[in-house]
């Protein structure tokens, strides 16, 4: 029974490509980007944001905006958006 709702709270690979590629074009993440992005729940991807936060020096505008580049939360977690960004 928990493995049928784990299941159902799984994105299909096409919604996630959709979230990402939603996102990566904003070009900033918040604390909810995030939990859409992992599918998780506010308490850890707030746990996230705020742990990119510290290690992070932020600009100005990311702090007062609480929000991240896209850029700097790829680089955190290692991660290659480039196939998501729409192509010129």
């Amino acid at each position: 029974m928990n493995s049928e709702k784990q299941l159902k709270n799984e994105l299909t690979e096409n919604e996630k490509f959709k979230v990402t590629k939603e996102i990566v074009n904003k070009g900033y993440l918040n604390v909810d980007d995030i939990r859409k992005l992992n599918n998780w729940g506010r308490d850890k991807a707030k746990a996230l944001f705020d742990m990119i936060c510290e290690q992070e020096e932020l600009t100005p505008l990311e702090i007062v905006a609480k929000k991240i580049s896209v850029e700097r939360y790829a680089k955190v977690n290692h991660l290659d958006f480039s196939k998501y960004k729409d192509k010129d």
